[in-house]
């Protein structure tokens, strides 16, 4: 089998054995990852997210929150709620990132390991506060992913927090707003 593929001269039938079908496999994993992942997103019930955010935002203001949702979310609960959220969830949250500075923003989530993306990614000392230990129901989380999380986190404790109780939340939001006011 050639190092490279010769687009001018191998045979057709072996390009398409050898970078044609490789592809389509691709695709059909990524696919059915998101079929799956669909499935799992969209009957994920409840878990008091809504809630949470309405106790932060009695720290905050409702006001000073902007709710990100998941693209496959099928109902946007936080608009409904009377947050302000993003419209066009089609959007990646990596180009929004890469958009923007976020270097005195205050990321507040459950467990989205996405809120990581602007300091492990991009190198933008973001501050990053999870909620996962505050939900009503942790069995409903995905607690392997949190877990993978914490591990990106632990090395950097100045801009990761996870507040085990309210208590410690209601202490270290207003911290953290006040110094990225700065």
């Amino acid at each position: 089998m050639a190092a490279e593929n010769n687009l001018g001269k191998d045979k057709v039938s072996r390009l398409v054995w050898r970078i044609a079908i490789p592809s389509m496999l691709g695709q059909f994993v990524s696919v059915l990852y998101s079929i799956v992942d669909r499935m799992y997103i969209g009957n994920i019930p409840e878990i008091g997210d809504v809630a949470l955010m309405d106790r932060v935002a009695e720290l905050v203001g409702k006001e000073n929150i902007f709710v990100k949702i998941h693209p496959r979310n099928r109902e946007n609960r936080f608009e409904q709620a009377g947050y302000a959220t993003n419209r066009d969830t089609a959007m990646p949250w990596e180009l929004i990132v890469l958009n923007s500075s976020f270097e005195r923003t205050l990321f507040m989530t459950v467990g989205s390991s996405a809120a990581t993306n602007p300091y492990t990614i991009f190198g933008i000392p973001a501050k990053v506060v999870f909620l996962c230990e505050l939900v009503e129901d942790k069995s409903k989380l995905r607690n392997g992913v949190l877990d993978q999380t914490k591990k990106v986190c632990r090395d950097r404790p100045d801009l990761f927090f996870f507040p085990k109780t309210w208590e410690e939340a209601e202490a270290l939001i207003p911290r953290l707003l006040k110094e990225n006011r700065g």
